[in-house]
């Protein structure tokens, strides 16, 4: 139930503030569900986009980043987006190896 309530929070403030619109509620879902997969599925792009844009390593997570949730008790609370984690010193920080699987 928390679940729910948590996501639906920024669904429901656009709402009742009347800046609510299709394209950002479907934008907003679909974003919370491809993190959602992305973070669950053990999957590593090919392509290294935190060496282009070091800001995304606080603008949404990986699955390395979310393994350490599982296996750290009182790190990597963030569910989307580990500047949240910054901000609380909750972050436990990770080496991403982002060679391609053959060459590890």
């Amino acid at each position: 139930m928390a679940y729910i309530v948590l996501f639906a929070v920024p669904m429901v403030t656009v709402a009742f503030t009347g800046t609510a619109s299709v394209a950002a509620i479907y934008g907003y879902i679909f974003y919370i569900d491809f993190m959602n997969n992305m973070g669950h599925c053990n999957f590593r792009s090919p392509f290294d986009y935190f060496a282009y844009f070091p800001l995304l390593n606080l603008l949404m997570y990986t699955p390395t980043y979310h393994s350490v949730h599982h296996t750290k008790l009182q790190k990597n609370y963030s569910l989307f987006m580990p500047l949240y984690d910054y901000i609380y010193k909750t972050m436990e920080t990770v080496k991403e190896d982002h060679r391609p699987a053959h060459e590890q």
